[in-house]
């Protein structure tokens, strides 16, 4: 990964924690508090980010988050991927690699 796109990466992830944070956001009904733990590249445009999560009610204990990261034309999008979104993104790799071998012959064509 690039410098300048690690540098936007990680300044993506603090905002992305802010965000969650606030104690405003919808659906943020135990006002939980997320604190950036890591950020891991796995491409120059695909990261994965692991924040902590902590209720402000101080019972439940703090856990971790993942946010998946992937830049588009110079903009960082990002989700909390459920275990199924995992294991259906797992399968696209076949699929890149089919589209990827399909295409190779069309250089000689």
């Amino acid at each position: 990964m690039k410098r300048s796109t690690a540098i936007s990466l990680y300044a993506h992830a603090e905002e992305v924690a802010q965000i969650y944070s606030d104690p405003n956001r919808k659906k943020n009904h135990r006002e939980e508090v997320f604190d950036l733990v890591a950020c891991t590249p796995t491409s120059d445009n695909v990261a994965g980010i692991i924040l902590r999560h902590t209720p402000r009610d101080n019972v439940t204990k703090p856990k971790l988050a993942l946010s998946v990261c992937i830049l588009v034309n110079g903009k960082w999008f990002d989700f909390f991927p459920s275990t199924d979104h995992i294991l259906g993104l797992e399968g696209i790799r076949g699929i890149y690699q089919e589209v990827e071998r399909r295409n190779f012959s069309q250089n000689f064509e």
